[in-house]
Parts: C-alpha cells; sequence; structure tokens
C-alpha cells in the first residue's frame, strides 16, 4: 500500500481548559486539539496533554469524541482506553493548534459486484477494491473498504478471472463504483504481462522476500509474492515493489518505492539503501520512577518517524513520534490508575521502527524482539496531525 505520512491521519476538536495563550505556571502554551474516530468514540477512555518532557499538562474524557488541551512545541498526547488490559497511544512531537485523530481506521460504504457473463475457462475470479480483495467461483460478491485506502466516496474495482492452476486469464475493471456495479461481458481484457524485480548487492540475511502490486488511488491491487508477477498492463498507473530483509537477532528492514506501471523491470540496489540498523532495546528506570525505553542504532536522525511498541500482561502502548528522538524515550507521566500497573510490571519493546520517505516510497528499518513473525505495524491504526 502506498506509504502513509505519519501526519497524516491515530486523531480532534473540544475543549478541556482554554484558549491558545493560557498560562500554566511560569510558561504560556497553546492548545492542540483531539478527535476520537469511529466505533472508539463511543468507548470510555481519556486524554492526556504532556509538555515535551512527558510532564501532565491536563487530561480529561473527551465528550462526544472531541477535546482540547495546553500544549506547548514538541509535546505529548496520549489516548488511554478503559479497556482490561489497557490499551494506549501517545503521539510526540505535537505542536500548538495541531489536531490529532485516534481510532480504528472508518470503515466505508461497501460495494457490491456482479459478472454478467463468466470468462470462458476460468475456474474462479479474484475481485479486488484497493483495500480489500476475495476469491470466488461464484459471480457476485460484497467488497468492504476502508478510508486508509479510499480518499473519496466512489472506488476502483478489479476483478481478474483465474484458471485452475491461479494463472491470471483475464481481466475488468469498473471505475469510480458506488453501491453495486455490473462488470460487462465485452469489458474483459487479456493484456496481462510480467513485471520484474531485480535485487543487487544484497546483504547477508536470514530472509529477503519480495511482494509487488499495482496501485491506483490510495489502493494496492494484486498483491503478489515473489520476484515475478502478471499484471494487468493497462489497469493502473503505478506499480509498487517492495523488499523486507530480515536477519538475525529480530532485525529487519523494509524497502518500498513505487514505479510508474509502464516499466517492466525494476532493480534495487538493497545494501546501499538500507537504513542503518536498530538493536540492543532496554527498559530500564528513570529517577522520577518513569521508564526509559533505549537503543542503539548509526545516525537516523534523516528519518521521518519512530514507532515504539510496548506489551505487558495488563497493557500495551504504541508510541508514534518524530525521529528526532534518538536512542532513548523517556515514557511521559501518566494518571495514578495507570501508573499502578506500568509500575508494577515495567513494559517490554514488542517493537521499534525508524521509517524514512526518501526512496521514492519508504524505507525501514526495525526490530521486533517481541514478535514471531512479520515486520511492520498494524495498519487498523494510525496517527494524524
Amino acid at each position: 500500500m502506498p506509504p502513509m505520512s505519519w501526519r497524516v491521519a491515530l486523531a480532534g476538536l473540544a475543549a478541556l481548559v482554554s484558549a491558545c495563550g493560557e498560562t500554566i505556571g511560569p510558561k504560556e502554551y497553546g492548545q492542540a486539539s483531539v478527535l476520537i474516530v469511529g466505533t472508539d468514540a463511543a468507548d470510555e477512555s481519556s486524554i492526556v496533554f504532556h509538555d515535551a518532557n512527558g510532564k501532565m499538562l491536563a487530561q480529561g474524557a473527551p465528550s462526544n469524541g472531541m477535546l482540547s488541551g495546553a500544549m506547548e512545541a514538541g509535546g505529548m498526547i496520549t489516548w488511554i482506553q478503559r479497556v482490561d488490559p489497557l490499551v494506549m497511544y501517545t503521539v510526540a512531537g505535537v505542536q500548538p493548534g495541531e489536531t490529532i485523530r485516534f481510532g480504528h481506521i472508518e470503515q466505508l460504504d461497501p460495494v457490491s459486484v456482479l459478472l454478467e457473463q463468466p470468462y470462458p475457462n476460468a475456474a474462479g475470479y479474484v475481485f479486488d477494491n484497493g483495500c480489500n480483495f476475495t476469491g470466488s467461483s461464484g459471480s457476485i460478491v460484497v467488497l468492504e473498504s476502508y478510508e486508509r485506502c479510499r480518499d473519496r466516496a466512489t472506488t476502483d474495482i478489479l476483478v481478474t478471472a483465474v484458471a485452475a492452476n491461479s494463472e491470471r486469464l483475464a481481466y475488468a475493471s469498473a471505475d469510480d463504483a458506488r453501491g453495486s456495479v455490473q462488470i460487462a461481458t465485452e469489458s474483459w481484457k487479456t493484456d496481462i504481462e510480467t513485471f520484474s524485480v531485480v535485487l543487487n548487492d544484497a546483504p547477508p540475511a536470514e530472509s529477503v522476500e519480495v511482494q509487488q502490486a499495482l496501485v491506483k488511488g490510495h489502493g494496492a491491487y494484486l498483491l503478489s509474492a515473489g520476484e515475478n508477477a502478471r499484471f494487468p498492463a493497462s489497469f493502473a498507473d503505478e506499480w509498487m515493489v517492495m523488499a523486507t530483509v530480515r536477519f538475525e537477532n529480530n532485525h529487519g528492514a523494509v524497502l518500498r518505492s513505487t514505479r510508474a506501471a509502464s516499466e517492466r523491470t525494476a532493480s534495487i540496489d538493497i545494501a546501499p539503501s538500507l537504513l542503518p540498523r536498530v538493536e540492543g532495546t532496554a527498559v530500564s528506570t528513570h529517577n522520577e520512577g518513569r521508564q526509559t525505553i533505549a537503543w542503539t542504532s548509526g545516525d537516523l536522525s534523516g528519518t521521518d518517524m519512530v514507532t515504539i511498541d510496548l506489551s505487558a500482561e495488563r497493557f500495551a502502548w504504541t508510541i508514534h513520534g518524530p525521529s528526532s528522538i534518538q536512542r532513548a524515550l523517556i515514557l511521559p507521566l501518566l494518571p495514578d490508575e495507570v501508573v499502578v500497573p506500568a509500575t508494577l510490571e515495567p513494559p517490554q519493546v514488542s517493537y521499534l521502527d525508524f521509517e524514512s520517505r526518501d526512496f521514492d516510497g519508504l524505507r525501514s528499518s526495525a526490530i521486533f524482539p517481541g514478535y514471531t513473525a512479520g515486520i511492520g505495524a498494524d495498519e487498523d491504526y494510525r496517527a494524524t496531525f
């Protein structure tokens, strides 16, 4: 899926403290706002506004999913979901005047797709809207969609006819579909061609995996594993290629770039493109009783974002921030009812990832000591300014 800026959507509006220019102690603060979206807006939760050092400036419960509070440059906002175990999300590097959205990415209206006639010799079909896909031997399906891969009310549909051996035989599409759409018999096309990824200068690693997809709008279609894939030649203008490198000691790296779909071969020089390695995560106690997360790495100052996932039996905590957070982070202060489980049970780092978007897409360097599979955070949540 095309990379998503960390300043693009986990975030609101409303009122907690007061307007810009409120004075708390000797310092003057502006305001930041929070919006809880989707079904999460109805759940019991609280918001904490922190200064740049993680100390609490204000806290409160959102009203109708909205809340505002005092904020200084480079401050933080934490959303605490009152569930068991506790679930927390913190966004660091917040500026006065910004709005942060928290919550599940919202589901949009589904689209039903009907084939007017089956394609000759097809054993089945793949119905894809760039967000979800489903395989079916029948002629009608309903595709759900989410705002992470649609920026408008309509969606583009791609239907691929496949043989019994999974070979892609033909395809048909419908642009700007809404509600329901019928694929006409005469719309099938057969210009399916091979797209290839060539990997150069691969470093010693446990594995290097390649994935490809066609990109249209915010959607990724026909996600395929392997260095060669057969894609509809005229469906999309862009083509995404991604190489995931897995090293020993739970370290991994991702290179993802988007090319013109008119190209048929993409060459990636892996070793020169990798970000410095992240390793050696550790949790210690700060002199105020706060936990410090530390790690070792090369120079990552040119990256755009850091994500840290912390886990414990009684809580889970995800932190998003600018990459100016280098090699250590003192966790922000939390309300008493949260501090107790956090103090009794120090968290473990399950995932730590730096991302850069200077590679015509995305570069990522991650360590995931608490994950047994996969590199990458849960895309069902996101943080937005």
